[in-house]
């Protein structure tokens, strides 16, 4: 019955069935209508990261991406896809092509499930890196500037709601004035604290 439904709105409306079918990168790119004196290129796809779910871009021009392959696993009772867990990856464009070349983790742990929000901040010789994924915002270190966390993350606040799906915290910037701004879904949260 339900395919039947699903079937019968599709003709409804005249849609295609062919817009529910993922395309390749360079398919994707292709179905761009570009405006006038633009271009669109493919800058990074897959198998350079997969399922992202934010990014940023560094005081070097560097890409930081957070992956989510365990999304909604947790909240569903599912073992994780990636039994590692998800990723945050540094994407860079080494021979200035105009295309990634090359791909760092920067951190891989089975505690990071869908990360929804990254900033980073420049440090004397490195950065310091801010990941949103309720119930907390956590703050990395990388003092020496590899692009490898120095060590697992600080809490920096906790008690955001929306664990393991899209209504928690994410959207975070370092703003003008120096702070940290971040969006917080419809989730709420409870009890918030800061590390201090």
């Amino acid at each position: 019955m339900r395919a039947f439904l699903f079937a019968a709105i599709i003709g409804l409306f005249g849609i295609s069935s062919q817009l529910f079918a993922q395309l390749g990168p360079e398919a994707t790119l292709k179905s761009f209508i570009v405006a006038p004196g633009l271009e669109a290129t493919l800058w990074a796809s897959e198998p350079l990261f997969v399922n992202p779910t934010t990014l940023t871009i560094d005081h070097k021009g560097r890409i930081w991406v957070c992956e989510a392959i365990n999304y909604r696993n947790r909240l569903r009772g599912k073992p994780p896809t990636r039994k590692e867990g998800d990723r945050i990856l540094v994407l860079e464009d080494t021979n200035f092509d105009g295309k990634a070349d090359r791909v760092t983790t920067f951190y891989q742990s089975p505690d990071v499930e869908s990360p929804l929000g990254i900033a980073i901040l420049p440090t004397a010789k490195g950065q310091k890196v801010f990941v949103c994924q309720s119930p907390q915002i956590w703050a990395f270190d990388d003092a020496d500037g590899d692009l490898k966390a120095d060590g697992p993350p600080q809490t920096l606040l906790k008690g955001f709601q929306g664990i393991d799906h899209d209504h928690g915290v994410h959207g975070i910037q370092i703003g003008p004035d120096g702070r940290l701004w971040f969006t917080v879904g419809d989730a709420g949260v409870n009890k918030l604290q800061s590390s201090d």
